[in-house]
Parts: structure tokens; C-alpha cells; sequence
């Protein structure tokens, strides 16, 4: 079983009719934590929920963006993460900057679950964050929203971030023996440990947790950090600004930036180019 640093792996549990996916992110949550001086809990819910959005988006089959958003009137504001069915992710978080304590940065909350197709309407789910723990709030998702119960695991640190996902299979009807089976699994995933998952490879994460199941496993699926900003969007911005909003900032500095929040990325129009914009709005 090969591991690519960044990757989403799904597996079938057959005899207890479960599906599960595990996700490891490096190479992408590096660099999308290194966008900004993230305090490092902060990194790490950022990362947590990089994994999530990918988790989730193994779940259903369309062709569009999943998109996970929390916020609270704490100390985090917002953290959001973006994953499509290319498993292209993207995210940022802001904070109070004059906080220094986040352990309870979720409680108190929300999570917004989109799923944003490409065609055809958007649809969400909301849930009220009762813990400080993303993988519960998840979970809570699933089970009043979807009807599946789910079990999620999920660990980050200064250098990676990962999880794993567990979800009995739709539309089957399920006798004791399956009961008795989930509750198996929830033993058994209880059992382990943050540094494992974050470090041991997807082969003997599986091994050591099922180790008497038969368990299908799939190729792993790479995981890559993309931005979908592009000065169309940019100049769709500048659309929505006021006329004096524009001509106030064209006085002082020559020309607009707009800058991606999620890469930094910065497009810059001057006059000419804002004139043109503002033409094919109206």
C-alpha cells in the first residue's frame, strides 16, 4: 500500500457493511498554514478541518466544492476550507489578535456544511458546536442531517495533518450483528492514539486497528493545495465597489489591488483597466 505524502485513501469493512476514508495532508497544509503567522492552535483547527472538508467530500458524489465554515463571536472569528472533487483544498482562518488563549476557540459556534455543485442549487447544513471538538460537531452533522452514523478521528501538529472517517453504508438495512459490529469499531478507533495517526502509514493504521476484519483497500487519491481565485473574480470585486469608493482609491494609490485571501495572491488594476470593469457592469 503506497502513501503519497498528501492523499485520501478509502477502504470497504465488508463484514460490517462500512466504508471509511483516511486522509494524510503535509505538503498542501504547509502551505496553506504558512500563509499567514497562525497561532498554532489555530494552525492546527485549520488543518483539522482542511482534513474534514476532504473526508466529507469522499462522502457524496457530485462535481462542485464542499465547504466548511465555522465561526463563532469568540476568539476565532472564522476558519473556512474548501475542497472540490478534484481534491483541490484551500482555507484560511482569522482571530482576535488581542486573544492568546484558543483552547475553547469552537464552543459556543457554528459549522456551515455547503455543498456547492457546479450546476443545480446549493445545499447546508448547520450545527450548533457544542464542544470544542470538530470531529463530534461532524458527527452531530451526519446524524441529524444525513442519518448515517459516523465516527471521525482527527489529528494535526506543527508539520501534518490527518483523519479518518468511518460511515455505515447508505441504504442498508442493518440487523444486531451490524449493531454489534459498529460498536466494535468504535472500540477499536478509540484506540488510537493522535501521534499514530498523524505518523504511522495508512497500512499498518489499518492493520492495527482491524486486524481480524477483511478490509478492501482502495489506491490512495492525491491531495493538493489550489487556489481558485483569478483576476476575473478580482474584477468582480471592483464591480460591487461604489464609484466614489473607487475614485477615492484610485486617487491615493493609482490603481486597485485585490488580494486572495486564501493564497495572497494579489491582481492589480489601474485606471484604464477599472474604467473597462465598471463599463461592462452596467
Amino acid at each position: 500500500m503506497n502513501n503519497t505524502p498528501d492523499s485520501l485513501q478509502r477502504f470497504l469493512i465488508n463484514r460490517a457493511h462500512v466504508r471509511g476514508v483516511l486522509v494524510k495532508l503535509q505538503q498542501s497544509y504547509l502551505t496553506i498554514i504558512s500563509q499567514q503567522h497562525y497561532p498554532e492552535t489555530i494552525a492546527h483547527l485549520l488543518g483539522e478541518t482542511l482534513v474534514t472538508s476532504a473526508l466529507l467530500t469522499s462522502t457524496i458524489k457530485f462535481q462542485g466544492t464542499l465547504i466548511m465554515q465555522l465561526q463563532n463571536q469568540g476568539p476565532l472569528e472564522l476558519l473556512v476550507a474548501h475542497c472540490n472533487q478534484q481534491l483541490h483544498i484551500r482555507g484560511v482562518a482569522k482571530w482576535r489578535e488581542d486573544e492568546e488563549d484558543f483552547s475553547d476557540a469552537l464552543e459556543g459556534g457554528t459549522l456551515a456544511i455547503t455543498i456547492a455543485p457546479d450546476e443545480g442549487e446549493r445545499y447546508q447544513g448547520i450545527v450548533q458546536l457544542e464542544t470544542n471538538e470538530l470531529a463530534k460537531a461532524v458527527e452531530t452533522y451526519f446524524d441529524q442531517s444525513e442519518q448515517l452514523s459516523t465516527l471521525i478521528v482527527l489529528a494535526a501538529d506543527q508539520h501534518a495533518a490527518a483523519g479518518l472517517l468511518l460511515q455505515k453504508l447508505p441504504n442498508h438495512l442493518f440487523d444486531t450483528a451490524d449493531a454489534d459490529n459498529w460498536a466494535d469499531l468504535e472500540t477499536q478507533l478509540k484506540q488510537l492514539y493522535t501521534h499514530e495517526l498523524l505518523n504511522l502509514d495508512n497500512e499498518t493504521i489499518l492493520n492495527r486497528l482491524f486486524p481480524d476484519e477483511d478490509v478492501i483497500v482502495y489506491d490512495p487519491e492525491p491531495v493538493v493545495f489550489r487556489c481558485t481565485c483569478t483576476e476575473e473574480r478580482s474584477a468582480n470585486a471592483i464591480r460591487t465597489l461604489e464609484q466614489a469608493d473607487i475614485d477615492e482609491l484610485l486617487g491615493i494609490y493609482k490603481e486597485i489591488t485585490v488580494t486572495c485571501e486564501f493564497c495572497h495572491h494579489s491582481y492589480r488594476f489601474d485606471a484604464d483597466k477599472v474604467i473597462a470593469i465598471k463599463q461592462t457592469a452596467n
